[in-house]
């Protein structure tokens, strides 16, 4: 049976909670600290949910026998802070991060290339798709029940 296996490189969006750079807007918007490993930057290849979508049919057209193994990754590597610090600049909200030498957990820079072969470079850059999501997502409630928006609103800046 021709069989791919993607693997997921750091997913993120409109769906549910947004994924990892929903979960950091999350924390933020809380006053939550950012806890991450202080003896590494962490490296994510964000790929938008819309991208991930688009690339289903190419990549399963590409199913092969032995099964064949992409990366489903974006096309730029984007470190924890970097992204957290633009999610900071899109809500006027400073970040409070709490680096730890205790927390280390594996961060990979992966090579899409093969999956560029077969889908094409990502249409949504990773600075666009987070803007996009952190519009989509205001006036979603979080687990307060209160939308992002009126959040946004009602703490000081």
């Amino acid at each position: 049976l021709p069989s791919i296996i993607c693997r997921m490189g750091v997913q993120y969006g409109k769906y549910r909670n947004g994924g990892l750079p929903g979960i950091f807007l999350k924390m933020m918007l809380n006053r939550q600290p950012i806890i991450l490993p202080a003896s590494q930057d962490n490296r994510h290849m964000l790929i938008s949910d819309d991208d991930v979508v688009r690339f289903l049919e190419p990549a399963l057209n590409a199913a092969s026998v032995p099964a064949l193994t992409i990366n489903f990754a974006g096309d730029e590597a984007v470190s924890s802070v970097e992204l957290i610090e633009y999610l900071a600049e899109l809500v006027g909200i400073e970040p409070d991060y709490a680096f730890s030498e205790d927390l280390d957990y594996p961060t990979v820079k992966l090579d899409p290339s093969l999956r560029q072969s077969i889908t094409g470079l990502c249409e949504i850059p990773w600075r666009e798709g987070v803007k996009r999501m952190v519009e989509l997502m205001k006036d979603r409630p979080n687990d307060a029940g209160v939308a992002m928006g009126e959040s946004l609103l009602a703490r000081p800046r």
